[in-house]
């Protein structure tokens, strides 16, 4: 719903913080939504539902935020879809290890006993019953001849107190189905993990917009455009796998959290385009904030994929001093260098408004990223043909194969309460018939 006020930065900023406060008070019982963004960060500092780098993140969004809803900033509609983006971003991290029953229409409900075998001491209720009615009691009356009650001798027991004992045994029975726990099941999931986690890192510097590619149809095209439709590929042909995406230029930032719902990552990727980034070539901070997405997660492998065309020459962040922290954190990146070899043609806009072409150096550190994937077990490639790169994703996907695990998660209610209310409304009604209406004597 927030996406349909970008027009109106300051409504959009408090729709989409709004709903993340409210996300995280049902998620991890903050009291998000009656605080200050001061005092909420203070809480969160002492939390330990999130971890740090989630804390940081939330930090600077809701400052983000309020700078917008407070301080009169108008930012882009690049910049709002990339906050909307990070907010997405957290749920769907948080959100993840919380398995989501279907709908009951896909998956009808079922009826089951958590400890079916308990219901076998029903089958010793008749028994009971049997010895019980075999036992002598001692008589109330004694009479000096039995001549003397030979007329009732037929009679057999009074029909009132075959009823309370009828009370008395199906109330046993209902605690016994009371201990064998019934339970409604009111939906599952199957979802196929395969431990390994990938975040892809594209850079978005004006420098990918050299058209020394081509597509399968022989037409030009740009790097990015290349590397969008390669990296869409790749994402399919990884089912089981959660992608993360992050794009960066002059600063890094989410483009898509790390998720297993291909389809929103994809659409995601479709929306990557020039222009909504400071301009530069950031690639520490492309890693860096890729390592952030994977840093505290627990996974078999943890991958980073990261395509650039360029030199790092922006960023606090010095590519080898990133890929120092991913060796740490055994995360392990294959770094690829974009573009062909020589001179590619840049597009440019000339001063009468008309699209032209002019050739420029290709200038790729293939030394850094070259060391960047050494140092972290990787493998670095360079792509200066469209068949290269195709090749390259392929490759990298035939690397990093693991054994899918199926995992299904079943949600039930329970339902011990009502055979408990049984047998306890049972109990009640034969100790109330038996001292009123059916009382008998001494």
């Amino acid at each position: 719903d927030a996406l349909a006020l970008l027009t109106q930065p300051k409504p959009f900023c408090i729709a989409v913080s709004d709903a993340l406060r409210l996300y995280l008070e049902e998620r991890f019982e903050f009291r998000a939504p009656e605080r200050t963004t001061e005092e909420f960060l203070i809480e969160l500092q002492r939390a330990d539902q999130l971890n740090a780098a989630q804390k940081e993140f939330l930090a600077d969004f809701l400052s983000r935020c309020d700078i917008v809803k407070f301080a009169k900033h108008e930012p882009s509609e690049t910049e709002l879809r990339s906050l909307h983006s990070a907010a997405l971003g957290l749920v769907e991290e948080t959100a993840y290890e919380l398995p989501r029953a279907q709908s009951p229409i896909g998956n009808p409900m079922t009826f089951s006993f958590a400890h079916p075998w308990l219901l076998l001491l029903l089958l010793v209720l008749p028994l009971l019953a049997w010895l019980k009615g075999r036992r002598d009691f001692q008589p109330a009356f004694l009479y000096s001849s039995v001549q003397l009650v030979r007329g009732l001798s037929g009679h057999t027991q009074s029909r009132a107190g075959a009823f309370l004992r009828a009370l008395r045994w199906l109330a046993l029975a209902a605690f016994f189905i009371a201990l064998a726990r019934p339970q409604l099941g009111e939906g599952e999931t199957k979802v196929s993990a395969s431990g390994i986690d990938i975040v892809i890192a594209v850079d978005l510097s004006r420098s990918m917009e050299a058209e020394d590619f081509t597509n399968e149809r022989g037409q030009r095209i740009n790097r990015l455009v290349l590397a969008k439709d390669t990296v869409q590929k790749f994402i399919l042909k990884r089912p089981a796998d959660r992608i993360g995406l992050i794009a960066f230029a002059g600063r890094a930032y989410v483009a898509g959290p790390l998720t297993l719902d291909h389809p929103f990552l994809l659409a995601n990727l479709d929306r990557l385009n020039f222009g909504g980034i400071e301009e530069g070539t950031a690639i520490g901070s492309g890693l860096i904030a890729s390592v952030n997405r994977l840093r505290d997660l627990k996974s078999k492998s943890k991958i980073i994929i990261l395509l650039t065309d360029g030199v790092n020459n922006a960023g606090k962040v010095p590519p080898l001093t990133a890929a120092d922290v991913a060796q740490t954190l055994g995360i392990k990146c294959y770094t690829i260098g974009v573009g062909t070899r020589g001179e590619a043609p840049v597009p440019y806009t000339d001063q009468f408004g008309r699209r032209q072409q002019r050739m420029m150096p290709v200038d790729i550190d293939e030394d850094t990223l070259t060391k960047v994937s050494e140092k972290t077990g990787g493998k670095y490639f360079r792509a200066d043909n469209s068949e290269t790169l195709r090749r390259i994703f392929t490759e990298i996907d035939q690397l990093e194969k693991t054994t899918v695990e199926m995992k299904k998660f079943q949600r039930y209610r329970e339902l011990m309460h009502w055979p408990v209310a049984l047998g306890l409304g049972l109990l009640l009604a034969e100790i109330l018939l038996a001292n009123t209406l059916w009382r008998k004597l001494p």
